[in-house]
Formats: structure tokens, C-alpha cells, sequence
């Protein structure tokens, strides 16, 4: 060993010394970074759907409702639960359809109803049985889901429950439904 006080080897000048780690990690930091992007943007390409690409509808989703003008617990659902569900997003994803009827009377004829849900007069007056008012019931696709006289049976939460869980099972494509359509027989 050579006690001179000089560098054995002799240090290169400042100019040609190999880059120090933090140099070197740098760049493959910013490559990364260049790489990951370039990847999320081609498989957000691939993966995510074509504008007029044709996509099997997520179910349609109705809230029908039978209420009178002279029931007072129909104006108190009107009043109270109906603009608690109107505030949700997921109620205002749902046809909604009120449908006047009487009182003590059951299920109207299908004559009552909107041409646009006729069709569920049959499932709806399978799963309501009995008179009185107000009436309600949930369907997915033409089945009923729910089905209920009273508007005590379920609060607004639980009503938006029953929603969502049916959101939550059809989320097989886009929502392809008339948002907070009220449809209106007389």
C-alpha cells in the first residue's frame, strides 16, 4: 500500500465517473412511469366498450304503485316516503308508475294500466293479493321481486335496498332505462 496520501487506483475526473445510483434509477423511474400509462391507455382502448357497440341492457327495473286520491295513507306515502325516494340516485335509474285505483278494490284490470307496462298487470296481481290501498310492487324484467299492500311493510330504505341488490345482480351492461319516468293511469 502506498502511504503518499494518493488514490490507488487513480479516480477518474468528475465527468467520467459511472452515473451514482439515484442517477440511474431516475430514468428507469421515468420510464416506468412512461410504460405504466402507455399500458393503461391500451388497455383502456381494448377493453373499454366501442360508442355504437351493442350491449345487452341491464334489467329494466319498475316500481309500480297503486294509491287513490281520498287514501290517506297514500297521500302520506306521497308525501313522506316517495321525495325520500326521489332523492336517491338508484330511484331516479327506476320506472316509476302510479296507477289510480280504489280503496278497497284489488289489483286494477289491465286496461288500467300504461301501454308501456300493461304486460305486467298478470305478475303484479299474482304476487298482491287482496284489496286495499296503497299497493306496491318491485319488478326486474317483468318478474316481480316485491310485492306488497300497506305503506307501513317497508320504509324507504329498505325499499331502496331492494333496488340496489337488484342494480347489484343485473350489472351485466350499461343502465338502459328511462330515468325517473313517472308514468300516470287514470
Amino acid at each position: 500500500m502506498i502511504s503518499s496520501g494518493l488514490l490507488w487506483p487513480p479516480c477518474p475526473p468528475a465527468s467520467a465517473r459511472a452515473p451514482t445510483r439515484r442517477q440511474l434509477h431516475r430514468p428507469l423511474r421515468t420510464s416506468l412511469a412512461h410504460t405504466a400509462r402507455a399500458l393503461l391507455f391500451f388497455s383502456m382502448l381494448c377493453f373499454a366498450p366501442a360508442a355504437n357497440a351493442q350491449h345487452a341492457p341491464a334489467s329494466q327495473i319498475d316500481f309500480v304503485y297503486f294509491g287513490s286520491a281520498d287514501c290517506p295513507y297514500c297521500r302520506g306515502w306521497e308525501a313522506h316516503d316517495l321525495p325520500q325516494l326521489m332523492k336517491s340516485k338508484v330511484f331516479r335509474q327506476v320506472r316509476l308508475t302510479k296507477i289510480t285505483k280504489e280503496i278497497g278494490s284489488p289489483v286494477p284490470p289491465a286496461s288500467s294500466f300504461p301501454e308501456a307496462i300493461r304486460q305486467l298487470r298478470e305478475p303484479i296481481a299474482e304476487n298482491i293479493e287482496g284489496a286495499g290501498s296503497p299497493m306496491f310492487a318491485i319488478l326486474a324484467d317483468g318478474h316481480v321481486v316485491a310485492g306488497w299492500r300497506g305503506s307501513k311493510k317497508y320504509s324507504a330504505d329498505q325499499i331502496l335496498g331492494i333496488i340496489e341488490q337488484q342494480e347489484a345482480q343485473s350489472r351485466s351492461g350499461p343502465a338502459v332505462r328511462a330515468a325517473g319516468d313517472l308514468l300516470v293511469a287514470r
